[in-house]
């Protein structure tokens, strides 16, 4: 039975800052106190200058505790989050089970790979992650040993949460999963930083026999 729900909300704001993904946890610490237990999904955002823009359709998704999911959407409705200095508000929320689809992605996964800075090798970056990834998998579900995986082309995030300010990403895509695995791996997310919008997974179109 799944454990997490996918909780939706209208978003009503105009421009984030380009470490958004920090300012929104904090404004999120408010009202879901126990916020390492929560995934943020990524916001789809427009880049413009030094800012991101909100899209008019804009949306957030939360991944929330199914038995908490009455008390933690009454605590976000009661509130407006302010990130940077935009002040968002949240509303018309509606409920979103998860789907355990065959094929999952997340836009954009970290993992504490230890480089010299944003022009660390490339091929250095991608080697150690998908090395990473995969003990991942494993520490998860041992049959994940050999579930094909294609990365995405790498990405530098701006961050306060890293000591030197950025992390490097990656975009995953991970094949062939049983409806077991594709619920746990969603229920748990990949990584440290799900709460960041990092390493949350989704339901992607499927492709087999890789």
């Amino acid at each position: 039975m799944p454990t997490m729900t996918d909780l939706v909300f209208d978003l009503d704001g105009q421009r984030l800052p380009p470490t958004w993904r920090d300012e929104l946890a904090q404004a999120l610490q408010a009202a879901l106190p126990e916020l390492s237990s929560v995934q943020v999904h990524p916001l789809r955002l427009v880049p413009s200058g030094e800012e991101l823009l909100l899209p008019r359709r804009a949306r957030l998704r939360l991944r929330l505790p199914q038995h908490h999911i009455d008390e933690l959407q009454n605590s976000l409705m009661a509130r407006e989050l302010n990130v940077g200095s935009e002040r968002l508000r949240l509303t018309h929320p509606r409920r979103r089970p998860i789907d355990t689809a065959p094929t999952l992605h997340t836009d954009i996964l970290v993992l504490d790979i230890a480089t010299d800075g944003p022009d660390t090798d490339a091929s250095y970056v991608e080697a150690m992650f998908e090395a990473m990834l995969r003990a991942e998998l494993v520490a998860i579900d041992p049959m994940l040993d050999d579930v094909p995986l294609i990365l995405g082309k790498a990405r530098v995030i701006q961050t306060r949460a890293s000591p030197c300010g950025f992390w490097h990403g990656f975009p995953v895509v991970i094949h062939d999963l049983t409806p077991n695995q594709s619920l746990r791996l969603q229920e748990r997310g990949l990584g440290a930083w799900p709460w960041l919008g990092l390493g949350v997974l989704v339901p992607h179109k499927t492709i087999t026999g890789l």
